[in-house]
């Protein structure tokens, strides 16, 4: 994540060298060369990635009796389903308890 989001501004911004950067290169290797849908799945990750910067369960693990090994920042850490959302993790992901989106 740290590399990807300069390589992402530097994209947007057209930064010369972006096209040689493995963020560049690998999105437009996903999307098949369509510049257009590439910046906007670029822009979709940056804005993913900064909000992981703000995300407390990627910067800490619940370890306790029934989590030994750690819950993995709540992925392992299990809640009643709503909306195919099963874990906490997920649930701050998606704030599906907050804005459903079905």
């Amino acid at each position: 994540m740290s590399a990807a989001i300069p390589g992402i501004v530097n994209w947007l911004m057209g930064t010369d060298g972006y096209k040689n950067d493995y963020v560049y290169t690998t999105i437009m290797d996903y999307v098949k060369n369509d510049e257009p849908r590439g910046k906007s799945y670029a822009i979709r990750l940056l804005i993913h990635y900064l909000g992981d910067i703000h995300q407390p369960l990627h910067s800490m693990s619940r370890v306790d009796a029934a989590y030994p090994a750690g819950d993995r920042g709540g992925n392992d850490f299990p809640l009643p389903t709503k909306s195919s959302i099963k874990e906490l993790h997920a649930v701050w992901d998606s704030v599906v308890y907050e804005f459903p989106n079905n």
